[in-house]
């Protein structure tokens, strides 16, 4: 599914995303990613994070 998520501090802003899969975390809902944070060169970024840190494409 294609989504955004909110880079880190170091990347800030919004970015395109593959979501790969959910998990729970507590009463939290995680979800892994796969996004390209494009500054000076282009990094493929594989992480988990909050669903908060996640909007629909």
């Amino acid at each position: 599914m294609h989504c955004y998520v909110q880079g880190p501090p170091e990347a800030p802003g919004w970015w395109p995303a593959v979501l790969v899969q959910w998990r729970r975390q507590g009463e939290r809902w995680a979800a892994q990613v796969a996004y390209v944070a494009d500054g000076d060169e282009p990094v493929l970024v594989v992480a988990w994070v909050d669903a908060g840190q996640l909007r629909p494409a």
